[in-house]
């Protein structure tokens, strides 16, 4: 049974658009050294200006989305994306991200 804060992101998520591992693979990496917004309506506009930036600026990114015209063109479609969809790669990003860090940090 899921807990009140397991549904909403659970619902949330079921909304995920389709991705390629490389794709999926680049927007974590573009959230990567994140730092935490609590206004998730400015993050989904903001989404496609992130993920183009990180390209410009993340080997990594760049690496993971392919050529330019690649990137671009996977940059492009994020525009048609719903608010729910873009909110759903966002929350599923830093849920990535913040599990990462969860196994990397040293025990104590």
């Amino acid at each position: 049974m899921l807990n009140a804060i397991e549904k909403p992101a659970t619902a949330v998520l079921t909304h995920l658009p389709t991705l390629t591992s490389q794709q999926q693979g680049g927007i974590y990496q573009a959230f990567n050294g994140y730092t935490e917004s609590y206004n998730l309506e400015r993050e989904a506009k903001l989404l496609p200006w992130r993920i183009s930036e990180a390209y410009k600026h993340d080997s990594k990114v760049k690496e993971l989305l392919g050529n330019e015209d690649e990137a671009m063109k996977f940059i492009g479609s994020i525009v048609y994306w719903s608010t729910t969809q873009r909110i759903a790669v966002i929350l599923d990003a830093k849920a990535y991200i913040t599990e990462q860090e969860k196994i990397t940090q040293p025990l104590n």
